[in-house]
């Protein structure tokens, strides 16, 4: 199957790496254009920062000239208190837009995940919400 993704868009497309409990793989990533999302996974690490660098490149080449502002965030899921004895799952949302997702747990005594979660040359953002979600 061969997919084309045009990045000379008005806005410049957003190439983010796709945490692994969304994806339910690891190594990848998302090409975001004004017209469509693309989905990619790769084989190793090395393989998927090979593929981002290029895309990065070629969208914005002057990047590396600029002075940059490398942004991160690690959020570490522990626990949740006194709750009914349903099955749970927390979602991470960075400006509305889903970024990780903790397994689905049943409460016993205590709800533990324990999970954590790191992310790298994130977009700027304004606004994180961590929402508690009941399985149904």
């Amino acid at each position: 199957m061969v997919w084309t993704v045009y990045l000379g868009s008005d806005s410049p497309p957003l190439v983010r790496v796709i945490h692994q409990s969304l994806s339910g793989r690891e190594h990848t990533f998302c090409v975001e254009t004004s017209k469509r999302s693309v989905y990619l996974a790769c084989r190793s690490d090395l393989e998927l920062n090979r593929w981002i660098d290029s895309l990065i490149h070629v969208v914005d080449p002057l990047k590396e000239e600029r002075v940059q502002l490398d942004q991160s965030l690690t959020v570490w899921i522990v626990e949740a208190k006194h709750l009914p004895k349903k099955r749970y799952f927390v979602e991470l949302y960075l400006d509305g837009t889903l970024h990780c997702r903790t397994v689905t747990k049943t409460v016993t005594e205590m709800l533990f995940w324990g999970e954590n979660f790191k992310f790298w040359d994130l977009k700027e953002f304004q606004k994180i919400r961590i929402v508690l979600k009941k399985k149904h």
